[in-house]
């Protein structure tokens, strides 16, 4: 499954987990987090998403969260190294990355910053 495998790669990478540990959620951030966390959510497509060669596009909206800013700001520069223009196996998968967007945002009522990013893995 293309999600575990991504998450799996994400986790592993030495950096982010320095920045984020195992604070790697599927869908929801837990209401009691006060750490800096992502939250990941998968989107595919699979008649939409099809390339036309064989492969097809998977989206995943990846969303950052720290009562700082300028982490948030920290763990999205990771987040652009590491993905932007990957190209290679991610466990079962030979994936090409694109980050397509990100922007910020802050959370008035949990009094977080956000950033979030939307990436295509072409598999």
């Amino acid at each position: 499954m293309i999600e575990k495998d991504f998450i799996a790669f994400l986790k592993a990478n030495t950096d982010l987990n320095a920045l984020l540990g195992t604070r790697i959620y599927p869908s929801v951030l837990p209401q009691s987090n006060q750490n800096s966390a992502m939250v990941y959510h998968c989107r595919k497509y699979p008649k939409l998403g099809y390339s036309g060669n064989g492969r097809t596009n998977v989206h995943f909206q990846l969303d950052v969260y720290s009562t700082s800013y300028t982490e948030v700001k920290g763990i999205e520069e990771v987040l652009i190294n590491v993905l932007q223009g990957f190209g290679g196996d991610i466990g079962t998968y030979v994936i090409q990355a694109k980050i397509e967007n990100s922007f910020d945002s802050f959370e008035a009522t949990t009094s977080l910053h956000r950033v979030t990013l939307d990436v295509s893995l072409l598999t």
